[in-house]
């Protein structure tokens, strides 16, 4: 079985109080018009406190059948 791979990033906004929370609701968005498409997602990493989200990304990789 072959798959494809398709990576997805994306920059959370500021929200909360000095704009420390993240808000991550258009990376969802993302997900899940990809899953409409057939992607599933494999695996994600979203920027922890110590980074300090200044920069940091949430990535995703999704994979489907080719």
């Amino acid at each position: 079985m072959q798959w494809e791979y398709k990576v997805i990033t994306c920059k959370p906004s500021p929200k909360g109080f000095l704009g420390l929370k993240p808000d991550f609701s258009g990376f969802e968005s993302l997900i899940n018009e990809a899953g409409r498409q057939s992607w599933e997602l494999v695996n994600c990493n979203l920027p922890g406190k110590a980074t300090g989200l200044s920069g940091a990304e949430a990535v995703a990789v999704l994979k489907r059948h080719k």
